[in-house]
Parts: structure tokens; C-alpha cells; sequence
């Protein structure tokens, strides 16, 4: 199968199958069922990593993909693709991290390339503190990453719901 082909066929499993709204508490849930980054803040891209993998592999086949150094990329069937959520800022910059250049740059030279496959959505933010209250709570309090990131005053955003709408977008059409 050609990259675009797969690309459009990934993107299209992952339209039909993935919820249209990821709820922080039931993300959450399921990545803790699964036993899967799930005490992480940055829970959406847990989500989308594990999610969209396990629904790519019961569905298409493949397998998880492979690793360059410390970094695993997500999925592999004909070709290597990594996933990555991407909630929209209300600030208007639009820029994503995408992954590690030498994994990145390894993987190009060994596979032939990698594919990016991007949920870019609107986030609901918590603004009262109750989503991270809740989430503080089921993982037994708050972390000594967030406790060390807050006194050198990098205090995150904690989001409780995102709605990918550009996922559809990700490959050119035909």
C-alpha cells in the first residue's frame, strides 16, 4: 500500500472509531484500566498514543512501531506513523512538538520515513480546579514533577475535555 493510502485509511479508522469528545475523566479511566500513563497531566496524548493504536491494531493490523533510542514510535503497519494531540491555545499560535529529531531522522533513514498523524481540537480548560482535583485524587495526590514544575512557576493547564476536529484535515486529498 502507498503512504498515502495507508495515511487515509488510519485517518479514516480513526474518525469512525475514536469518541468525537474526549473527556478528561473517561480518558483517564480507561488509560487506568489499561494501566497506561494514566497519573500523566498531559493525558490527551496518552490517549490518542494508546488509543488510536489499539483500535488501529484490532483493526488494521500492524503493530506498535519501532524505537530509536529512548523514543518508541506509535504504530507500524506498511510504513511508521506516530500520533500526536494538539489542543488548540487561545493565544491563536498553532505549533505542535512533534517527536525527537534524531528518532525522527533515525527512522527516516531506516524506514524510509515516518508519518505524523495530528488531533488537533478545541480544549475545554479547568478553570475552577475541580478536574485536577479529582484527577490529584485518583492518583493519590499531586506529583512530585507538578510540585517541582510549580515552584519554578511553570504552572500547566490542566484541560478536562478536548474535541479533535482536524483530524480529517491531516493528509491531502485525493
Amino acid at each position: 500500500m502507498e503512504w498515502k493510502a495507508e495515511g487515509r485509511t488510519i485517518r479514516d479508522v480513526l474518525m469512525q472509531g475514536l469518541p468525537v469528545i474526549w473527556d478528561g475523566r473517561e480518558c483517564i479511566q480507561f488509560l487506568k484500566q489499561h494501566d497506561y500513563n494514566w497519573r500523566q497531566m498531559e493525558w490527551i496524548g496518552w490517549f490518542f498514543d494508546f488509543a488510536a493504536r489499539q483500535l488501529l491494531i484490532e483493526t488494521l493490523g500492524g503493530s506498535e512501531g519501532p524505537r530509536f533510542g529512548r523514543t518508541r514510535m506509535d504504530y507500524k503497519r506498511d510504513f511508521v506513523w506516530d500520533f500526536k494531540a494538539h489542543p488548540i491555545k487561545s493565544t491563536g499560535r498553532d505549533e505542535a512538538i512533534l517527536n525527537d529529531c534524531e528518532a525522527v531522522n533515525s527512522c527516516i533513514e531506516n524506514k524510509g520515513g515516518i508519518g505524523f498523524v495530528i488531533a488537533v481540537g478545541v480544549a475545554v480548560y479547568d478553570i475552577t480546579g475541580e478536574f485536577k482535583r479529582w484527577h490529584d485524587s485518583l492518583k493519590g495526590g499531586t506529583s512530585a514533577y507538578e510540585r517541582e514544575s510549580f515552584t519554578r512557576c511553570q504552572v500547566a493547564e490542566e484541560k478536562n475535555q478536548v474535541q479533535p476536529d482536524r483530524l480529517r484535515n491531516a493528509l491531502p486529498k485525493e
